[in-house]
């Protein structure tokens, strides 16, 4: 093809592989610790709230991701009916804004926003969905058999990460207080049973 600017469209999304190297290395460096049987007062520190899985999941699906990008952006224009404006910088762009929007959920939730991270990281599983999008333009067996992969793996994996984000969530609130029904009595501060 003539007049198509040749990039090395894969090189921006490659750059981030060091990125997710470190903070694959610190979280499970961070798991290998010592991990007392109690606390100091006697009990057991709770269970892991899945830390290390919630991560692994976030690294498949970015590394997903940047397979289905990356030959996204080098096959652009063999993927069928993909908008004439859209070019290998665009893919490599719209790469770079989803995987930001993932890396700034996990550092929410790193540093303590554990409802914000979710939601964050949320999104950024919701956003993989959007690969799907290829099957709206063009059927299925108008793909080639590595293009099915990568939007399906990047379905795949993102769909797994929606799930645990959600689960994660649910399983992370905390019971309501539940008020005393008619006819309970609430003895006051400092009263005592024989005061009644």
């Amino acid at each position: 093809m003539t007049g198509v600017e040749i990039v090395s469209p894969a090189a921006a999304p490659l750059s981030v592989l060091p990125i997710l190297g470190k903070a694959v290395g610190h979280c499970l460096a961070r798991r290998a610790g010592h991990r007392p049987a109690t606390d100091k007062n006697g009990t057991r520190p709770p269970v892991s709230t899945g830390k290390p899985t919630l991560l692994l999941l976030i690294v498949a699906y970015g590394a997903a991701t940047l397979l289905h990008f990356a030959h996204n952006a080098v096959y652009l224009y063999e993927y069928p009916n993909m908008p004439a404006s859209l070019t290998a910088t665009r893919v490599c762009a719209a790469w770079a804004g989803v995987t930001t929007v993932g890396v700034l959920g996990y550092w929410f939730y790193e540093r303590g926003s554990r409802l914000s991270g979710l939601v964050t990281i949320g999104t950024y599983a919701g956003l993989g969905l959007a690969g799907l999008y290829h099957y709206v333009a063009a059927p299925f067996a108008a793909h080639t058999a590595m293009m099915n992969l990568s939007i399906l793996a990047e379905s795949v994996t993102a769909t797994a990460l929606l799930i645990h984000v959600v689960r994660s969530m649910l399983v992370g609130r905390e019971p309501r207080a539940r008020a005393p029904g008619p006819g309970v009595h609430r003895p006051s501060v400092g009263s005592t049973r024989d005061e009644r």
